[in-house]
C-alpha cells in the first residue's frame, strides 16, 4: 500500500525512476512468497497434490484479484484516489491483514 501512494503522489519528473524502484520492491516481496508455495505443496498428499495446490490457488487469486478492479474502481469513486489513502491500497491492505490473521491461526 504504500508503494501505492507513492505512485499517486510522486512528482512528473520522477516517474520513471519511481516506477522502476516500485517494481523491484513489489518484486522482492514476491520472491519472498516463494517459500510459501513450497510449503502449501507439502500440505496435499502425493496423489492430489497438484489438484489440491491448483484448485486452492485459482479460487483465492480469481476471488481476491478478480474482484479487484471492480472494488478499486468503485471506491475510487466514493475516495480521492489523491488522497491519504485510495481504494486500490486500502483492498491491499485488507486483503494482507485478512492473509496475516489466516496465517497466524
Amino acid at each position: 500500500a504504500p508503494v501505492l501512494y507513492w505512485w499517486a503522489h510522486v512528482p512528473e519528473g520522477q516517474g520513471i525512476t519511481s516506477m522502476f524502484v516500485g517494481q523491484a520492491l513489489l518484486g522482492l516481496c514476491l520472491a519472498l512468497q516463494t517459500s510459501v508455495y513450497l510449503w502449501v505443496v507439502e500440505l496435499f498428499p502425493v496423489h492430489v497434490r497438484v489438484t489440491g495446490v491448483s484448485v486452492a490457488y485459482n479460487i483465492g487469486v480469481g476471488i481476491c484479484g478478480g474482484l479487484g478492479p471492480l472494488v478499486s474502481d468503485a471506491g475510487n469513486r466514493v475516495l480521492d484516489p489523491k488522497g491519504l489513502m485510495s481504494a486500490p491500497a486500502i483492498y491491499t491492505a485488507v486483503f494482507g491483514l485478512v492473509s496475516l490473521f489466516a496465517c497466524l491461526g
